[in-house]
């Protein structure tokens, strides 16, 4: 990693500075003692936790300390550029700090496999935590153009990203965005954003070009993005976009950037956003051909933020078996089970108790579609201490069933209490409280829990249908109608539209008297309102058959819920009975399963765990699910 100050030397000196506090020589003592006492053959592994980034190092405590102070720097420039960025404060980012070429390939094997030796920064994200790895010490001449990190920091920039848009990005946007902040530098006075990209420029002058019509136009099923061919020229001619966008026209197109890039957050959609954020194409079409054959180009070097203090980071020791449990979960990150399970097994052999192990078998139990499994020891990490909220939200998510009784939804509301307390920016976590608390105390708690979704990500149609069905178990009939009718007016699809407008039709019904049908045990996830009747017909011993573990009896009743024909409409609810069906050997409620997570509407996207589901319904010869299966990214 770069040094802010200009070296490895200054780096090691920084470690051993006469001005490191007491707390930082405490710390070093500590890990001293550690290095002692660990066998020759492995490097002991270290912990520095700064405000915002958790490092996991084998490399000297000094230089670990400047892999942080220079993240930070990276996260102190995006938002001061971007003021609309946001981050999940109860979600940890790891960053895992390497000493050479051998452990980047222990930690992360298949840049290696595909052909891409000397890596020295790669990124993953999993459902709980986001992670880089890079090799550290790798030094930057003064006549750099393309950080050798360019990775790690593209996919900070990516993840900020997600997390800011809770809504499908045009390509352009996204792609060009991620190149541009990655190719940030850090030194030590200032951090460099806008730099050049050698391979970008050199396509341009190449390959024939994408219109910019085109290129705004273009989805992520366009040939642009999905051939490897016209990707490379589109993501170049993405990057010099967004670059004119934010350094042309002496900086006049900022502003309109960022009223665009609030647009696309509220949830509207991109044509109309762009064109209200900067006006008719043709002027900045001129101006960006114009952009795009100058020889010289501008970047932006802002002053480094000297209030983070890199000798004020918590150190520690990490124990082998935590230190092993960390990677074992940026392997399961990286969709590699057997190295992930490989080191699980020696955590286990030396802290048989360990939560962390814990946390990464349950990642991987869920993600292979063995829910009772991993229910189970997502179970074993919460009742352990675990400080993940994700560990609290996907316990309760996996215990959310019709019919659930009052102690069950208790529990639920218990973990989901934990969960937005450890992270209280998760808004899928504040939605599923606010349904569980509308079956089990209706009123002002779920309500402000389903606000609370709605205002993190303002246009995901489930967060305001969970609004929507808070107000309506809490007889606030006309409220309920007017946030369905917002979430009309705000779908971006017509899977949206379709969702929106059952619940108002269902509100509509003669029948459809706000409030609960029947108490804690109906547990209607999205509203509390049915149609009792219907209810009282057969769903109470469906739900039970269900429970007894009768496939067909769970793809019914999931079928009312995709559905809203019966009962009020809910897909999350509708999945989770999908995938017990499925659990049961029902192999087309696999397929049903596996579609709603491949489109991700209504419920978060798992292109991972759709491709389990359709795999074991192929395997049980379900024809649909096979061809599902060729048609889904390799």
């Amino acid at each position: 990693m770069p040094n802010p100050t200009s070296g490895a030397n200054e780096q090691l000196n920084l470690a051993s500075s006469s001005r490191s506090s007491f707390r930082r020589a405490a710390a070093g003592v500590a890990i001293a003692a550690w290095a002692a006492a660990a066998p020759a053959a492995e490097r002991p592994w270290i912990e520095v936790r700064t405000p915002h980034f958790v490092v996991v190092a084998n490399t000297g405590e000094g230089t670990a300390r400047d892999v942080g102070w220079q993240f930070e720097q990276v996260r102190y420039v995006f938002e001061t550029l971007w003021p609309w960025a946001r981050h999940e404060r109860g979600r940890p980012f790891v960053v895992f700090a390497l000493r050479g070429e051998s452990d980047m390939r222990a930690l992360a094997p298949k840049f290696w496999e595909n052909g891409r030796e000397g890596t020295v920064g790669v990124a993953v994200s999993a459902p709980d935590k986001d992670y880089v790895a890079l090799q550290a010490g790798v030094a930057l001449p003064d006549n750099l153009r393309t950080n050798p990190y360019f990775y790690a920091y593209w996919g900070y920039a990516n993840r900020a990203l997600e997390a800011s848009f809770p809504v499908t990005l045009p390509p352009w946007y996204q792609r060009g965005f991620s190149d541009l902040f990655g190719n940030t530098l850090v030194r030590g006075k200032d951090v460099h954003v806008g730099r050049l990209i050698e391979h970008h420029l050199r396509r341009l002058g190449e390959a024939s070009r994408v219109s910019l019509p085109e290129m705004l136009a273009a989805d992520w099923k366009s040939k642009y993005v999905t051939d490897d061919g016209w990707r490379r020229t589109f993501d170049a001619e993405a990057w010099m976009f967004v670059h004119y966008l934010v350094f042309g026209e002496n900086g006049a197109l900022r502003p309109k950037l960022n009223r665009y890039a609030e647009q696309l957050r509220q949830g509207r959609p991109s044509p109309p956003a762009f064109a209200e954020a900067f006006g008719e194409l043709a002027p900045l079409a001129s101006g960006f051909s114009l952009y795009i054959s100058r020889q010289l180009y501008g970047y932006v070097a802002i002053k480094a933020d000297l209030n983070i203090k890199a000798e004020g980071f918590a150190a520690r020791a990490l124990s082998p078996g935590a230190a092993a449990a960390l990677r074992a979960g940026f392997h399961a990150a990286m969709d590699r089970p057997r190295e992930a399970r490989a080191l699980l097994e020696e955590v286990r052999r030396v802290e048989p108790s360990s939560v962390l192990a814990d946390e990464v078998e349950a990642l991987l139990l869920d993600r292979e579609g063995e829910k009772e499994k991993a229910r189970a020891a997502y179970a074993r990490a919460s009742d352990r201490g675990s400080e993940s909220f994700y560990v609290h939200y996907r316990r309760a998510s996996l215990m959310r069933q019709p019919g659930a009784s009052k102690e069950a939804l208790t529990l639920m509301a218990k973990e989901l209490d934990q969960a937005v307390r450890l992270n209280p920016d998760h808004a899928w976590a504040h939605g599923t409280l606010a349904r569980v608390l509308s079956d089990l105390e209706p009123g002002t708690r779920a309500i402000e829990e389903a606000k609370r979704a709605v205002a993190l990500e303002p246009s995901v149609a489930a967060h305001r249908l969970a609004l929507t069905g808070a107000l309506w178990s809490a007889s606030r009939s006309e409220e309920a109608r007017r946030e369905a009718q917002s979430a009309l007016a705000l779908a971006a699809d017509e899977s949206d539209r379709k969702n929106a407008q059952e619940w108002i039709d269902f509100m509509n019904r003669p029948d459809a008297g706000s409030g609960r049908t029947g108490g804690a045990a109906d547990s209607t996830a999205g509203a509390a309102g049915g149609d009792a009747g219907f209810q009282k017909d057969w769903m109470p011993g469906a739900a039970q058959a269900c429970e007894a573990g009768h496939g067909d009896a769970c793809a019914a009743l999931a079928a009312v819920y995709q559905s809203g024909d019966g009962a009020p409409k809910d897909v999350p609810r509708a999945l989770l009975l999908f995938e017990k069906a499925c659990t049961a050997s029902e192999l087309k409620a696999c397929v049903i399963a596996a579609y709603l997570k491949l489109r991700g509407h209504d419920v978060p996207k798992d292109e991972a765990g759709a491709k389990k589901l359709a795999a074991k319904a192929c395997s049980g010869g379900e024809a649909s699910a096979c061809q599902l299966l060729k048609s889904m990214p390799r």
